[in-house]
């Protein structure tokens, strides 16, 4: 019974790409719901992972963990990838770094262990996302010295903070931090929405599922994909063995180190000249390597 969950999220996800396929649903639809996701959805389920919750300062550092974590191999691929073109320069730095936790790591965290370890994940986001956000591709074009559009500081705080499931993090961590409880009324007006946030989250990604338009696509993934899940490993078992919490908080860490590429290094990596299909097709694939990751270490870590 433990697996119906996962195998469910698995399900919609293979079906929305299937009813891609036949033409019942279209790539451009992944739009519209990703708008649904990000407005309406995502902010519910995280109004349900901050109910009851209590504000605990020294929780402030998985905000700092996030953020180092969604910044740690930008400076090493800059470096390891010197003599390589500009444009696969770009593709590494934007594709090794950040990821995606609200889409992805959030729904499955709450279904696996529950909401109170949705808060976990939503707190390491709001780290990720200052990078994801705009703070990536800023770093990426300014090292690389590319032309094209510039994201100055200001411009990705101002994305940063049009972001609704952003908002939704700062004023809830805040009531947490004040002590003042998310209301009861509130709570129950947005469950049904919070509650639909997994099946479009998932539908959102089938949506989104490429498969490679070219055979070397595959061999570039996996050497990708390869560094990225490597990266992952040592940073949840930093995260699980030293990280000073207790193992309800080190459980979903362990498991939001394992999240997706970034939904927008596909775009960014387009922006910086890079290939966006094989971008789309390598975080195609790193959803389905980070499902089967959360299922084994919720597995191991229950």
């Amino acid at each position: 019974m433990f697996l119906m969950k996962p195998l469910s999220f698995l399900a919609v996800l293979f079906g929305a790409y299937v009813l891609k396929r036949v033409g019942v649903l279209h790539r451009e639809d992944g739009a519209a719901v990703s708008r649904l996701v990000m407005t309406l959805t995502l902010p519910a389920a995280v109004v349900q992972s901050f109910a009851g919750f209590s504000g605990d300062a020294s929780l402030l550092l998985i905000i700092v963990l996030g953020f180092l974590c969604s910044f740690a191999l930008v400076l090493p691929t800059y470096a390891v990838t010197r003599g390589m073109e500009k444009h696969r320069r770009a593709f590494y730095m934007l594709n090794l770094s950040g990821f995606n936790i609200g889409c992805f790591s959030l729904p499955v965290i709450q279904s696996l262990l529950g909401a109170s370890a949705g808060v976990v994940a939503c707190l390491f986001d709001m780290g990720n996302a200052i990078m994801v956000t705009g703070g990536l591709y800023t770093l990426t074009s300014t090292l690389l010295k590319l032309d094209g559009e510039r994201q100055t500081p200001r411009a990705v705080a101002k994305k940063l903070f049009s972001s609704v499931p952003f908002d939704a993090y700062i004023v809830l961590l805040i009531m947490a931090l004040c002590g003042i409880g998310v209301p009861e009324w509130f709570v129950t007006f947005t469950q049904p929405l919070a509650n639909a946030n997994a099946f479009l989250a998932m539908t959102m990604l089938g949506l989104m599922f490429e498969p490679p338009a070219k055979p070397e696509y595959v061999r570039q993934a996996a050497k990708l994909l390869s560094v990225r899940f490597v990266f992952a490993a040592c940073v949840s078992a930093l995260l699980y063995f030293f990280a000073p919490f207790d193992a309800s908080v080190r459980a979903p860490l362990a498991i939001v180190a394992f999240a997706p590429l970034s939904a927008l290094a596909p775009l960014y990596t387009e922006r910086c000249g890079g290939d966006e299909s094989l971008a789309s097709f390598a975080n195609s694939v790193s959803i389905f390597v980070s499902l089967a990751a959360a299922i084994g270490l919720s597995v191991l870590l229950m």
